[in-house]
C-alpha cells in the first residue's frame, strides 16, 4: 500500500511539476558571457533576410491566420533623422506584405525615446503603411521599457486568438529606466506575444539586453544589421522573394546612404 501511494506520488508530481521537468531555458547571467559576444556578428544581408522570411514570414503561411503586430521604433538621439526614416521606409513597406497569401494581419507602432509615443492603433497593412510614413523622427535618450509598456497596454486590443507580434527596431541599450527593461519584455511573453529584435549597429554596448528582450531562442527571433539602410535592403530582398509585384513598384528608389 505504501508503495501504491509512492507511485501516486510521482505519477501526480509528474503532471502538477511540468515546470520543473521542462524547465525554461535561461540566459547567461553574465553579460560579456561569449554567449552574447556572437551575437555581435552581423551576416550578409542575403543571410538575414532568408531568416527573417523563415521566422517572421513563414509561420503566417496558414490562410486566414490572424496576426496583431505592434512596431516599437527606437527615436534616439543615437539613430539620426536620415536612418530614423530609412527605417520607416522599411517597415512601411514590409507592412505592405501583411495581408498578401490571405493573411489577416493589423499593426499599431510605438516610437520611443525619452518618452514613447502610440503613434498609431491597430490598422489594415495599407493604413498602418501610410500612416507610418508621417511618424516624426523624435530624438532624445533611449527609453526601450517605456516603449515596451506601451506595446503591452496595445496588446490588450489585439483581436481574440490571432498570433501576437512585438517587432522592436533599436541600436543600442537603454538608458531610462534600464531595470525595467528585461521585466517589460519577459511580460510580454508571458503574455504570449513573439518578441523579434532588429539590433542595428557595428558593434552594440550591452547587447545582452537585446538578446534577453528577444524570444527564445534569440537565434531565431533576433536580427543585426549596421545601418538601419542595411534593413531596408533586407526587406527588399525578403519582398522580392514574397511578393514580387509589390518589389517590382519599389524599383524607383535608390536606397543611399545617409
Amino acid at each position: 500500500m505504501a508503495q501504491f501511494a509512492f507511485l501516486l506520488f510521482v505519477f501526480f508530481g509528474f503532471i502538477w511539476g511540468g515546470e520543473s521537468r521542462c524547465p525554461k531555458p535561461t540566459l547567461p547571467a553574465n553579460p560579456n558571457d561569449k554567449y552574447y559576444e556572437g551575437f555581435q556578428k552581423i551576416p550578409s544581408t542575403k543571410s538575414t533576410a532568408d531568416k527573417l522570411k523563415k521566422n517572421l514570414i513563414s509561420p503566417q503561411q496558414s490562410n486566414g491566420l490572424k496576426e496583431d503586430t505592434v512596431i516599437v521604433m527606437d527615436g534616439s538621439g543615437s539613430v539620426g533623422t536620415c536612418e530614423f526614416n530609412k527605417g520607416k521606409q522599411a517597415l512601411a513597406n514590409l507592412i505592405k506584405i501583411g495581408n498578401d497569401n490571405g493573411h489577416d494581419t493589423k499593426f499599431a507602432c510605438v516610437t520611443f525615446s525619452s518618452g514613447a509615443t502610440m503613434n498609431f492603433d491597430f490598422l489594415s497593412p495599407t493604413d498602418a503603411s501610410a500612416r507610418m510614413n508621417q511618424i516624426h523622427y523624435p530624438g532624445g535618450s533611449t527609453n526601450t521599457q517605456l516603449g515596451l509598456a506601451y506595446a503591452r497596454n496595445l496588446m490588450k486590443g489585439s483581436r481574440l486568438n490571432s498570433r501576437k507580434i512585438v517587432f522592436l527596431v533599436t541600436d543600442g541599450q537603454s538608458n531610462v529606466g534600464k531595470s525595467k527593461t528585461v521585466p517589460n519584455a519577459k511580460a510580454l511573453k508571458d503574455d504570449k506575444v513573439d518578441i523579434y529584435v532588429v539590433a542595428v549597429g557595428s558593434y552594440i554596448h550591452g547587447i545582452d539586453e537585446m538578446v534577453r528582450i528577444a524570444s527564445y531562442p534569440p537565434e531565431k527571433f533576433m536580427f543585426r544589421v549596421q545601418k538601419l539602410k542595411d534593413f531596408w535592403d533586407v526587406v527588399k530582398l525578403v519582398i522580392k522573394e514574397v511578393s514580387p509585384g509589390k518589389y517590382k513598384a519599389m524599383q524607383g528608389y535608390k536606397n543611399r546612404p545617409c
